[in-house]
């Protein structure tokens, strides 16, 4: 009886470090999960950076434009003042809508960001508030496993050690008849 209450209660111990083993080989997979949402949290960070350095470029364009506009209207000057009037107009609007779509397209992305970051961390806050709630409910049934075990082996441990008292006096009393 000893031997297989011995036996149960090392199966159960097995039987524990491999649910401890699966666990752990589950949030392993939760924190790849976590890097990969970081990964592409970096990736649309990059891509405001790019499209920041798009919006520069095509303000720079536009401020091209408009100096190129004034070398004209110099050049011009003496054709036709009402042609080179009509020219810089077109070309001031042409500048202030490009200018005015690369702001908007900035603007656009960073609200996509934004939403992505908010969305990101609402996510993180889930997970993490999930996985705290399963290590404490994996510890406190962990806890309960081993006070059991532990209860088990010190009922089996007074159990041998009675036995053995037990077979000392016999010895004993076989010795001094």
């Amino acid at each position: 009886a000893l031997l297989q209450a011995g036996r149960t209660l090392s199966e159960a111990c097995a039987q524990r470090v491999a649910e401890s083993n699966a666990e752990a080989r589950q949030s392993a997979v939760a924190e790849q999960r976590v890097q990969r949402a970081a990964e592409r949290e970096q990736l649309l960070e990059a891509q405001v950076v790019s499209l920041k350095q798009e919006a520069q470029r095509l303000e720079s364009q536009a401020q091209q434009q408009a100096n190129q506009l004034e070398a004209d209207r110099k050049a011009e000057r003496e054709h036709s003042a009402e042609a080179l009037e009509l020219l810089r107009t077109e070309l001031e609007q042409n500048a202030n809508k490009m200018a005015a779509s690369a702001r908007e397209e900035l603007a656009a992305a960073q609200r996509r960001v934004d939403e992505l970051h908010e969305s990101h961390a609402a996510v993180l806050e889930r997970k993490e508030a999930l996985m705290r709630s399963e290590i404490d409910e994996k510890t406190r049934e962990f806890t309960q496993e081993f006070t059991r075990v532990s209860a088990a082996f010190r009922e089996v441990n007074d159990e041998l050690k009675d036995k053995s008292e037990q077979l000392v006096a016999e010895k004993k009393a076989h010795v001094a008849k």
